[in-house]
C-alpha cells in the first residue's frame, strides 16, 4: 500500500529537471567564442532589425561605419547577454498560462478500542476553478512584456550599432590626424639634420640649431601621443565588434568626415518621435502590459473556488461518493496590495515614459546647438587655413633670406599642422554629433553623412 502510494509521487517528482553548469572560466570561454568573418557576412544578408538593414560586408578593403554598425550588433557578447532576456519573458508566458493543478486529498479513520470496526478512510480531488477568470489577462500581461522586452532589446542593439560607427569615425580622426602630425615631425626631423649641418659648419648659431631640436621634439611627443590614442581608440572598437584584443582591423580608406551638417529642424525631428524611438515604444508596450497586469490583479479579487469530488468509507463500512466545493471567504486579505502594487507599477512606468519623451525632445535641442556651434568652429578654422599657409610660405622665404629667426618659420608650420588636426578633430566631432542626434530622434538620417567640400551656406544661416 505505501509503495502504491509513493509511485505517484516519485513520478511528479520525476517529471521536471534542470540542467546546472558551474559558473567557470572554461565555461565562459565556450559560451563566448568570437564569430567566424564567414558567419557575419551571411548574417549581415538577412539581418532583420526595426532599425538596421541587411547589409553586404566586404572587409577586403576595409571596414567601414556601417558595416561595423551590423557586425556589433551580430558579434557585440554584451549583447549576446541582454538578448537571453528573450528567453525569461517567454518563460513568463509559459507561467502564467499553466493551469494549477488538482489537489489531491488522502484521509484514514483508524478505529482505537473498537471491536468489529472497520478502518476508514477518505479520498478526494479538487481543482481551483477560479484560475480561470485571470488566466487571459496574466497571458495578455505577459505577451505584451515580451514584446517590451523585444523593442528593449532592439534598442540596445541599435545604440550598439551607433557607438560601432562612432568608433570607428574616431578611429578614422585619429589615423588621420596621426599622418598630418607624422608628416610635420618628418619636416622638422629633415629640417633638424640640414640646421645641425649648418650649425657645425658655423652657418647658423647653436641658439637656432637648439630651437631646431626642440621644434623636432615637440612634434614627436605629439606622434606617439596620437600613437598611444590609435592603439587605445582601436581596442575599444575591437571590443564593440566581438574580436580579439589582438586580432588586426583596417579601416576602409577615405571614410567620410562631415565638413558641414544641414540638420533637420527640430520640429521634423521630434514629430512622432514616441512612435519611433524603440525606447519610447518598448515603454508603451510595458505601460500596455501593465494595465493588463492590474486588470489581472482586479481578476484575482474574485474569491478561490475549488470543487472536486471525493470518496470516503467510515468505520461501520459504509461507502459514500459526493461532490465537494471549497470557497475562500475573503475576509483579511482582498488582495489589495497586488492591485496597489500594479497600480503604482503602472504610474512608475507612465512617469518614466513623460521623463524620456521630456529628455529626448532636450537632448535633440542640445545636440542641434552644439551641431550649429561645430559647424561655425568648423567653417571658421578652414578659412584660417588659407592665411596660415601664405604665413608660413612667406615666413620660409624671409628665413631662408635670413630677414626672420627660425623661430618664427617652426611657429608658422606647427600653427599651419595644428590647425589641420584641429579641423579634422572638429570633423569627427561634428560626425558623432550626427549620431547623437539619429539616436536622439531615433531615427536614421542619411542627410548626416560626410559632406564634401565647404558648406554653400553661411555659418550664420545655417539650419
Amino acid at each position: 500500500m505505501a509503495m502504491g502510494l509513493a509511485w505517484p509521487f516519485l513520478g511528479i517528482v520525476g517529471c521536471s529537471s534542470g540542467r546546472y553548469e558551474p559558473l567557470t572560466a572554461a565555461a565562459a570561454d565556450e559560451t563566448w567564442t568570437p564569430k567566424h568573418v564567414e558567419e557575419i557576412v551571411v548574417e549581415a544578408r538577412s539581418i532583420d532589425h526595426p532599425a538596421l538593414r541587411p547589409l553586404r560586408i566586404d572587409l577586403n578593403d576595409g571596414l567601414s561605419p556601417d558595416e561595423a554598425a551590423v557586425i556589433a550588433v551580430l558579434a557585440n557578447p554584451g549583447l549576446r547577454a541582454v538578448r537571453e532576456e528573450r528567453g525569461v519573458a517567454e518563460a513568463q508566458i509559459i507561467a502564467v498560462g499553466l493551469l494549477p493543478n488538482p489537489t489531491l486529498a488522502l484521509g484514514m479513520d483508524v478505529p482505537v478500542e473498537s471491536p468489529g470496526k472497520s478502518i476508514g478512510y477518505n479520498a478526494g480531488v479538487e481543482w481551483e476553478i477560479s484560475a480561470l477568470v485571470p488566466r487571459e489577462s496574466k497571458i495578455d500581461a505577459a505577451s505584451r512584456q515580451a514584446a517590451a522586452v523585444d523593442l528593449d532589446i532592439a534598442w540596445q542593439e541599435w545604440q550598439t550599432a551607433e557607438s560601432a560607427k562612432i568608433a570607428v569615425l574616431r578611429l578614422a580622426a585619429l589615423e588621420r590626424e596621426r599622418a598630418q602630425a607624422d608628416a610635420l615631425n618628418r619636416l622638422l626631423e629633415q629640417n633638424l639634420a640640414t640646421v645641425s649641418e649648418a650649425a657645425r659648419e658655423g652657418q647658423v648659431t647653436e641658439i637656432e640649431r637648439a630651437a631646431a631640436e626642440a621644434a623636432h621634439e615637440e612634434s614627436r611627443s605629439k606622434v606617439l601621443e596620437l600613437d598611444r590614442e590609435v592603439a587605445k581608440r582601436s581596442l575599444e572598437l575591437k571590443r564593440l565588434l566581438g574580436m580579439p584584443a589582438d586580432r588586426e582591423i583596417r579601416l576602409e580608406e577615405n571614410i567620410l568626415l562631415p565638413e558641414c551638417l544641414h540638420a533637420p529642424t527640430p520640429a521634423d525631428l521630434t514629430e512622432k518621435l514616441e512612435h519611433r524611438r524603440l525606447d519610447l515604444l518598448a515603454l508603451r508596450k510595458g505601460y500596455e502590459s501593465g494595465t493588463a497586469a492590474v486588470r489581472a490583479a482586479v481578476l484575482s479579487q474574485f474569491p478561490r473556488i475549488a470543487i472536486g469530488v471525493g470518496q470516503s468509507r467510515d468505520t461501520d463500512s459504509i461507502y459514500t461518493v459526493g461532490p465537494s466545493l471549497s470557497i475562500e471567504l475573503p475576509v483579511l486579505d482582498h488582495r489589495q496590495a497586488d492591485v496597489a502594487l500594479e497600480n503604482a507599477s503602472q504610474k512608475r512606468l507612465l512617469a518614466e515614459y513623460a521623463s524620456r519623451v521630456f529628455e529626448a525632445e532636450n537632448d535633440i535641442a542640445m545636440l542641434l546647438a552644439d551641431i550649429q556651434a561645430v559647424d561655425r568652429e568648423l567653417a571658421a578654422a578652414q578659412s584660417a587655413v588659407p592665411i596660415l599657409e601664405h604665413l608660413a610660405q612667406t615666413v620660409q622665404a624671409a628665413s631662408a633670406e635670413g630677414n626672420v629667426d627660425i623661430l618664427s618659420y617652426y611657429n608658422a608650420v606647427n600653427n599651419l599642422s595644428q590647425k589641420r588636426i584641429e579641423i579634422i578633430g572638429l570633423e569627427a566631432q561634428l560626425a558623432e554629433l550626427g549620431i547623437g542626434l539619429e539616436i536622439a530622434a531615433g531615427r536614421d538620417l542619411p542627410e548626416l553623412r560626410g559632406v564634401a567640400g565647404v558648406c554653400a551656406a553661411p555659418p550664420e544661416n545655417r539650419p
